[in-house]
């Protein structure tokens, strides 16, 4: 006997108001190469998917590759196409000032601080916590994550710096405003930010952050998400579903 095949879920908590929905999210699969197109996968596919509905799971989501995906629909799985992302470009053509060293680096006590003086959002989002954070992002060995913040404490922002063809985009992976939700000040906060990083794009996705000062544009330029609607009463769509871009990045 040998192992022929490994199908993987990762446990994933979003939020609505009081109530937590329990999720996972499909991650890795393996087969054997001489057991390759045999119908493993989508065997032990549909077999944890089961398990995981019996377990009171109440979806399942993943951003397959275009070669998985159709595997996926045919499995059940409903698309909901890409993920809405908003740009904001910055002129920052110049040589960048560069930030100095710990202003943007991790600071547990701000982000506790705001959580604890912030209201849950009505939509549904990751049920963070300084813990869940801390492991996401702080402790992660891949990529190197930054805090913006300011000294009333009022909002956090956790963010990474991501190079692309044209330049620097500073992609907002997670941010959370206190009950004071001081949007300018964030903005200017954010503007600085930016510039001090040479960064020519800001990307977020999932919190809808009046940025009036700012010029913005919302794009469907995001990865394609799939879901499997397990025990849910109605399909999910991105109205009443606010992924992050931090949510939805392989880490």
């Amino acid at each position: 006997d040998g192992l022929i095949g490994v199908r993987a879920f990762m446990r994933w908590d979003w939020r609505k108001g009081n109530q937590v929905i329990r999720s996972v999210r499909a991650v890795d699969t393996a087969t054997h190469p001489d057991f390759q197109g045999k119908g493993i996968f989508r065997k032990l596919t549909m077999q944890l998917a089961e398990q995981c509905k019996n377990g009171g799971i109440g979806f399942i989501f993943n951003t397959p590759n275009k070669l998985s995906r159709p595997g996926y629909l045919k499995m059940g799985w409903e698309s909901l196409g890409r993920m809405p992302v908003f740009i904001m470009p910055f002129l920052n053509f110049g040589r960048s000032q560069e930030a100095k060293p710990g202003i943007y680096s991790w600071n547990s006590r701000v982000i506790s601080s705001v959580l604890k003086k912030s209201n849950w959002p009505v939509s549904i989002t990751t049920a963070y916590s300084l813990e869940f954070l801390e492991w996401r992002y702080h402790l992660n060995p891949n990529i190197k994550y930054h805090v913006l913040s300011c000294e009333s404490e009022d909002f956090f922002a956790i963010f990474r710096i991501k190079p692309f063809r044209f330049g620097k985009e500073l992609r907002i992976c997670e941010v959370v405003f206190s009950k004071e939700n001081r949007i300018n000040q964030f903005a200017e906060s954010l503007e600085k930010c930016a510039k001090s990083y040479g960064a020519n794009l800001v990307t977020f996705a999932g919190v809808r952050i009046p940025l009036s000062s700012i010029r913005k544009m919302e794009l469907k330029v995001g990865p394609v998400i799939t879901i499997n609607p397990l025990r849910l009463d109605k399909s999910l769509t991105f109205e009443d579903w606010r992924p992050t871009l931090g949510d939805m990045e392989l880490f």
